[in-house]
């Protein structure tokens, strides 16, 4: 495939018409001989909100006469704007990259990002983060840092499972239990809540079954969806998603569903756990709780990282790598962790969630992780919007069709073999 036909691949797993970015003041007002324009979706998000201010501050501080301005983009339009801007040689100094597994590869491959690999050598960052540093390469060279990785965690409603009289399940028999005895009370509370609509959580929240399951969807560069282990975990996933959940929800209304006490049970990412202790109800807040999913591997996926766009004149390319560096540091991301309440990807630097015990899950459940698409798989990384389109179609018959479990995945296998994506 062109670099022009992988752009426009790209650029099209986002929908929707450009909207302007405006850039906000810097942290302290501050004018200066030079401008670092960093890109982010997150400005206002809990906790980031106030992690945002003290890293620019911090690095303001450090390097006089420089001022950092944050370009704040929707989500919704933010992959499609970068791209568009990349296109234009106009992007950031420093780019936040979304969902770095199946965004990055596109950026990298069309030649949009720097090569890294000199910077990090000089770091101790190849040397102490973990394997999910590989999602921020491609084709065996480093172009980012990773930020921030989590493994999945179990939110529940504790009153719920007490009047239905089951504890918080720990294998996935347990899970289809508790989901069964909570449907059996009287009220309108549903069991469980997954994503069901046309994004990629949809298929996030599908895969998390298989690799909490040790089910092996692609194998030796082949897709495997009809190997028995992966049709008993998607069988499990559809039978909650169709038969104990709210259907047709997004994962805005996925989350509002437990957050409102509609919901008993969903596994979601732990940095949601900020928003339920900030917003729930004083009448629900103490009985939503998390736990480790319920599963033999625990299920993970990385958050965001940092990239360099190529072209910088000398100057500004070692001023927004030196602004990665300073972000990615100890003291930065102990910060965030702090102020977000959510693992990072600097081993250490989540130690304080510790002496939480909600925090404390999350902390240990993301050293173990195993992440939902391996980054080894090149085919799927950079193919991923081509393969969620197919999957997708599959995945709403799995919740919606009167065929067999088996059936519908061999359809998969075979649909994905005949485009042409190979893991």
């Amino acid at each position: 495939m062109r670099r022009r036909e992988l752009i426009v691949a790209g650029a099209a797993i986002l929908a929707g018409g450009l909207t302007a970015c405006v850039p906000t003041a810097s942290a302290n007002g501050r004018g200066g001989d030079s401008v670092l324009t960093i890109s982010t979706w997150t400005a206002k998000e809990p906790g980031l909100k106030d992690w945002w201010p003290q890293l620019i501050a911090g690095f303001e501080a450090e390097h006089g006469g420089v001022t950092v301005r944050l370009r704040e983009i929707a989500y919704a339009d933010y992959q499609q704007q970068i791209t568009t801007q990349l296109m234009a040689g106009a992007a950031p100094d420093v780019v936040h990259v979304p969902t770095p597994t199946t965004t990055l590869p596109v950026w990298a491959e069309a030649g949009f990002l720097l090569d890294m690999d000199d910077f990090l050598a000089g770091t101790d960052i190849l040397g102490s983060w973990p394997s999910t540093q590989k999602v921020m390469a491609w084709g065996g060279r480093n172009y980012g840092v990773l930020l921030v990785d989590y493994g999945y965690v179990m939110f529940y409603n504790e009153a719920v499972l007490a009047a239905a009289g089951v504890s918080v399940p720990e294998t996935p028999e347990e899970l289809l239990l508790a989901a069964q005895r909570v449907a059996a009370l009287s009220g309108d509370v549903k069991p469980f809540a997954i994503a069901a609509d046309n994004s990629a959580n949809f298929i996030r929240d599908a895969l998390v079954f298989t690799t909490g399951m040790d089910a092996q969807w692609a194998s030796d560069g082949k897709w495997a969806f009809s190997d028995p282990g992966v049709v008993k975990a998607l069988d499990l996933w559809r039978t909650l998603g169709r038969d104990y959940a709210p259907q047709g929800t997004d994962i805005a209304q996925k989350r509002e569903a437990f957050l409102t006490g509609n919901v008993a049970m969903m596994i979601e990412g732990p940095f949601y756990q900020a928003t339920v202790k900030k917003t729930a109800s004083a009448s629900l807040v103490d009985s939503l709780q998390i736990a480790k999913t319920p599963f033999a591997i625990s299920p993970g996926d990385v958050s965001h990282g940092f990239s360099v766009p190529q072209g910088l004149d000398a100057t500004k390319e070692a001023l927004a790598l030196d602004f990665v560096k300073f972000a990615t540091s100890m003291p930065m991301m102990e910060a965030y962790s702090q102020l977000v309440g959510s693992p990072v990807t600097r081993p250490g630097a989540a130690a304080a969630l510790l002496d939480d015990e909600q925090r404390a899950v999350m902390a240990n459940v993301a050293e173990n992780m195993t992440p939902i698409i391996d980054p080894s798989m090149e085919g799927l990384r950079l193919h991923y919007f081509d393969f969620t389109q197919i999957a997708g179609t599959s995945f709403h018959k799995l919740l919606m069709g009167t065929d067999d479990t088996g059936t519908i995945l061999a359809e998969l296998q075979s649909e994905l073999e005949k485009a042409g994506i190979t893991p």
